[in-house]
Protein backbone atom coordinates (compact mmCIF):
# COMPACT_ATOMS: atom_id res chain seq x y z
CA UNK A 1 0.00 0.00 0.00
CA UNK A 2 1.71 3.26 -0.87
CA UNK A 3 1.74 6.21 1.78
CA UNK A 4 -0.81 8.99 1.88
CA UNK A 5 0.09 11.77 -0.44
CA UNK A 6 -1.85 15.46 -1.44
CA UNK A 7 -1.12 15.03 -4.67
CA UNK A 8 -3.94 12.44 -4.98
CA UNK A 9 -5.97 15.10 -3.99
CA UNK A 10 -5.01 17.72 -7.22
CA UNK A 11 -6.69 15.95 -9.65
CA UNK A 12 -10.42 15.15 -7.73
CA UNK A 13 -10.69 18.60 -5.77
CA UNK A 14 -12.63 19.19 -8.96
CA UNK A 15 -15.12 16.48 -8.68
CA UNK A 16 -14.75 16.66 -4.82
CA UNK A 17 -16.10 20.13 -5.01
CA UNK A 18 -18.77 19.32 -7.77
CA UNK A 19 -19.85 16.24 -6.00
CA UNK A 20 -19.05 15.64 -2.26
CA UNK A 21 -20.33 19.00 -0.79
CA UNK A 22 -23.93 18.72 -2.01
CA UNK A 23 -26.06 18.99 1.18
CA UNK A 24 -23.11 18.30 3.23
CA UNK A 25 -22.24 21.85 4.91
CA UNK A 26 -25.62 22.48 6.31
CA UNK A 27 -26.09 18.75 7.36
CA UNK A 28 -22.39 19.73 9.13
CA UNK A 29 -23.64 22.67 10.45
CA UNK A 30 -26.88 21.04 11.67
CA UNK A 31 -24.61 18.69 13.94
CA UNK A 32 -22.41 21.90 15.18
CA UNK A 33 -25.22 23.23 16.31
CA UNK A 34 -25.92 20.73 19.23
CA UNK A 35 -22.17 19.68 19.85
CA UNK A 36 -20.59 22.91 19.55
CA UNK A 37 -21.81 26.23 19.37
CA UNK A 38 -23.73 25.86 22.70
CA UNK A 39 -20.09 26.05 23.93
CA UNK A 40 -18.36 28.75 22.23
CA UNK A 41 -19.01 32.44 22.33
CA UNK A 42 -20.73 33.77 18.92
CA UNK A 43 -17.81 35.64 17.45
CA UNK A 44 -15.32 32.68 18.68
CA UNK A 45 -12.04 31.91 16.58
CA UNK A 46 -12.46 28.37 14.69
CA UNK A 47 -9.79 26.84 12.85
CA UNK A 48 -11.42 24.14 10.27
CA UNK A 49 -8.79 21.80 9.91
CA UNK A 50 -8.63 19.60 6.52
CA UNK A 51 -10.80 22.04 5.11
CA UNK A 52 -11.53 20.17 1.52
CA UNK A 53 -12.83 23.06 -0.74
CA UNK A 54 -13.87 25.73 1.92
CA UNK A 55 -17.76 24.93 2.24
CA UNK A 56 -17.93 24.53 6.24
CA UNK A 57 -15.67 27.35 6.74
CA UNK A 58 -17.93 29.32 4.47
CA UNK A 59 -21.45 28.28 6.29
CA UNK A 60 -19.35 29.08 9.79
CA UNK A 61 -18.24 32.31 8.76
CA UNK A 62 -21.44 33.64 7.58
CA UNK A 63 -23.09 32.60 11.31
CA UNK A 64 -20.44 35.65 12.23
CA UNK A 65 -17.41 32.63 13.59
CA UNK A 66 -13.98 34.38 13.11
CA UNK A 67 -12.60 31.31 10.88
CA UNK A 68 -9.42 30.26 9.36
CA UNK A 69 -9.11 27.15 7.05
CA UNK A 70 -6.27 24.39 6.86
CA UNK A 71 -5.39 21.94 4.35
CA UNK A 72 -2.74 20.13 2.91
CA UNK A 73 -3.99 20.22 -0.60
CA UNK A 74 -3.22 23.38 -3.16
CA UNK A 75 -6.13 22.45 -5.24
CA UNK A 76 -8.49 21.94 -2.64
CA UNK A 77 -7.53 25.35 -1.23
CA UNK A 78 -8.18 26.93 -4.83
CA UNK A 79 -11.36 26.20 -4.94
CA UNK A 80 -11.65 27.20 -1.14
CA UNK A 81 -10.79 30.41 -1.82
CA UNK A 82 -13.36 30.96 -4.09
CA UNK A 83 -16.44 29.02 -2.19
CA UNK A 84 -15.25 31.49 1.21
CA UNK A 85 -13.67 34.35 -0.08
CA UNK A 86 -13.72 35.74 3.70
CA UNK A 87 -12.20 33.10 5.01
CA UNK A 88 -8.30 33.35 5.78
CA UNK A 89 -6.93 29.55 4.48
CA UNK A 90 -3.10 28.55 4.92
CA UNK A 91 -2.13 25.40 3.14
CA UNK A 92 -0.54 23.31 5.53
CA UNK A 93 -0.37 19.29 6.34
CA UNK A 94 -2.11 18.73 10.06
CA UNK A 95 0.87 16.83 11.15
CA UNK A 96 3.29 19.98 10.68
CA UNK A 97 0.76 22.74 11.88
CA UNK A 98 2.55 25.73 13.26
CA UNK A 99 -0.43 28.52 13.05
CA UNK A 100 1.39 30.87 16.07
CA UNK A 101 -2.47 31.24 16.90
CA UNK A 102 -4.48 30.00 19.46
CA UNK A 103 -8.28 28.86 18.71
CA UNK A 104 -11.37 28.66 20.96
CA UNK A 105 -12.36 25.50 18.69
CA UNK A 106 -10.75 23.17 16.43
CA UNK A 107 -13.09 20.85 14.46
CA UNK A 108 -11.83 18.31 11.41
CA UNK A 109 -15.36 17.24 9.73
CA UNK A 110 -16.08 14.55 6.65
CA UNK A 111 -13.82 11.62 8.01
CA UNK A 112 -10.97 14.28 7.14
CA UNK A 113 -9.07 11.93 9.99
CA UNK A 114 -10.17 8.92 8.49
CA UNK A 115 -7.19 10.01 5.90
CA UNK A 116 -4.11 9.56 8.86
CA UNK A 117 -3.19 5.87 7.59
CA UNK A 118 -1.65 5.14 11.16
CA UNK A 119 -1.86 5.83 15.45
CA UNK A 120 1.26 7.66 14.96
CA UNK A 121 0.16 10.15 12.57
CA UNK A 122 -3.15 10.57 14.28
CA UNK A 123 -1.31 11.16 17.26
CA UNK A 124 0.75 13.69 16.33
CA UNK A 125 -1.96 15.54 14.80
CA UNK A 126 -3.66 15.33 17.77
CA UNK A 127 -0.89 17.11 19.74
CA UNK A 128 -0.86 19.64 17.27
CA UNK A 129 -4.70 20.26 17.44
CA UNK A 130 -3.70 20.09 21.29
CA UNK A 131 -1.09 22.97 20.99
CA UNK A 132 -2.99 24.91 19.24
CA UNK A 133 -6.16 25.48 21.74
CA UNK A 134 -6.79 27.75 24.03
CA UNK A 135 -7.49 26.09 27.28
CA UNK A 136 -10.54 24.66 28.14
CA UNK A 137 -10.78 24.91 24.18
CA UNK A 138 -12.73 22.24 22.27
CA UNK A 139 -12.05 19.91 19.71
CA UNK A 140 -14.56 18.00 17.32
CA UNK A 141 -14.08 15.95 14.90
CA UNK A 142 -15.54 12.80 12.88
CA UNK A 143 -15.27 9.53 11.60
CA UNK A 144 -16.46 6.37 10.11
CA UNK A 145 -17.75 4.26 12.32
CA UNK A 146 -15.40 1.17 12.35
CA UNK A 147 -18.88 -0.96 12.93
CA UNK A 148 -19.87 0.52 8.93
CA UNK A 149 -16.68 -0.83 7.48
CA UNK A 150 -18.74 -3.93 6.63
CA UNK A 151 -20.68 -1.95 4.37
CA UNK A 152 -17.91 0.38 2.62
CA UNK A 153 -17.97 -2.65 -0.37
CA UNK A 154 -21.09 -0.65 -1.60
CA UNK A 155 -19.21 2.43 -2.12
CA UNK A 156 -18.12 1.99 -6.23
CA UNK A 157 -19.93 4.61 -8.31
CA UNK A 158 -19.67 6.27 -11.69
CA UNK A 159 -21.18 9.60 -12.77
CA UNK A 160 -20.95 10.37 -16.41
CA UNK A 161 -21.83 14.00 -17.25
CA UNK A 162 -21.15 16.04 -21.03
CA UNK A 163 -17.74 17.46 -19.79
CA UNK A 164 -16.59 14.99 -16.84
CA UNK A 165 -16.43 11.64 -16.04
CA UNK A 166 -15.83 10.02 -12.44
CA UNK A 167 -15.53 5.91 -11.70
CA UNK A 168 -14.63 4.88 -8.59
CA UNK A 169 -14.05 1.39 -7.91
CA UNK A 170 -13.91 1.04 -3.91
CA UNK A 171 -13.19 -1.90 -1.48
CA UNK A 172 -12.10 -2.63 2.00
CA UNK A 173 -8.94 -4.52 2.75
CA UNK A 174 -9.94 -6.14 5.75
CA UNK A 175 -6.35 -7.40 7.24
CA UNK A 176 -5.03 -3.60 7.00
CA UNK A 177 -8.43 -1.99 8.27
CA UNK A 178 -8.44 0.27 5.42
CA UNK A 179 -11.09 1.35 3.02
CA UNK A 180 -9.17 2.23 -0.58
CA UNK A 181 -11.21 4.45 -3.71
CA UNK A 182 -9.38 3.44 -6.80
CA UNK A 183 -10.55 6.70 -8.67
CA UNK A 184 -10.43 7.70 -12.50
CA UNK A 185 -11.71 10.86 -13.78
CA UNK A 186 -11.97 12.76 -16.84
CA UNK A 187 -12.18 16.18 -17.67
CA UNK A 188 -13.54 17.86 -20.81
CA UNK A 189 -11.48 20.60 -21.68
CA UNK A 190 -11.65 21.90 -25.38
CA UNK A 191 -12.76 19.32 -27.34
CA UNK A 192 -9.82 17.10 -25.59
CA UNK A 193 -10.66 14.50 -22.68
CA UNK A 194 -7.69 14.76 -19.81
CA UNK A 195 -7.46 11.87 -17.65
CA UNK A 196 -6.48 11.88 -14.25
CA UNK A 197 -6.03 8.98 -11.63
CA UNK A 198 -5.94 8.66 -7.89
CA UNK A 199 -6.11 5.97 -4.88
CA UNK A 200 -7.19 7.50 -1.94
CA UNK A 201 -7.44 5.61 1.14
CA UNK A 202 -9.21 5.94 5.03
CA UNK A 203 -8.32 4.00 7.55
CA UNK A 204 -11.24 2.42 10.11
CA UNK A 205 -10.33 3.01 13.28
CA UNK A 206 -11.95 1.21 16.56
CA UNK A 207 -13.60 4.35 18.73
CA UNK A 208 -11.72 3.47 21.41
CA UNK A 209 -8.53 3.62 20.33
CA UNK A 210 -9.07 7.35 19.05
CA UNK A 211 -10.11 7.96 22.82
CA UNK A 212 -7.29 6.11 23.88
CA UNK A 213 -4.98 8.82 22.24
CA UNK A 214 -7.26 11.67 23.16
CA UNK A 215 -6.26 11.28 26.39
CA UNK A 216 -2.76 10.48 26.08
CA UNK A 217 -2.51 13.62 24.69
CA UNK A 218 -3.77 15.40 27.55
CA UNK A 219 -7.27 16.35 26.03
CA UNK A 220 -10.23 15.45 28.48
CA UNK A 221 -14.16 15.55 28.82
CA UNK A 222 -14.03 13.14 25.70
CA UNK A 223 -17.50 12.26 24.29
CA UNK A 224 -18.27 9.59 21.58
CA UNK A 225 -21.53 10.03 19.70
CA UNK A 226 -23.32 8.35 16.86
CA UNK A 227 -24.45 10.77 13.87
CA UNK A 228 -27.79 9.27 13.77
CA UNK A 229 -28.80 7.63 17.06
CA UNK A 230 -27.29 10.30 19.39
CA UNK A 231 -27.65 13.25 17.21
CA UNK A 232 -30.88 12.12 15.17
CA UNK A 233 -29.33 13.00 11.47
CA UNK A 234 -29.93 10.48 9.31
CA UNK A 235 -27.68 11.43 6.86
CA UNK A 236 -25.27 10.40 9.13
CA UNK A 237 -25.51 7.21 10.52
CA UNK A 238 -22.66 5.68 10.06
CA UNK A 239 -20.62 8.72 11.47
CA UNK A 240 -18.93 8.87 14.51
CA UNK A 241 -18.46 12.43 16.43
CA UNK A 242 -16.28 13.00 18.85
CA UNK A 243 -15.47 16.36 21.07
CA UNK A 244 -12.59 16.53 23.46
CA UNK A 245 -11.12 19.68 26.00
CA UNK A 246 -7.90 21.16 26.48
Amino acid sequence: MKQFSYSDYDFFAYFYNKYWTIGYPLTMVKALDRILFPYIKPDAKILDLCCGTGNVAHELSTIGYDVMGVDGSASMLAYATTNAPQVNFIQSDVRELNLGVKFDAIISLLDSMNHLLTVEDLEIAFKKVYEHLKDDAIFVFDINSYKSSITVADCSFSVVEDTNVFINNAYYDEKEEKLIYNITMFMKEDNNWIRGDAQIVERYYDESIIVDILRSVGFNNISVMQGYKDLRIKKFADRIFITARK
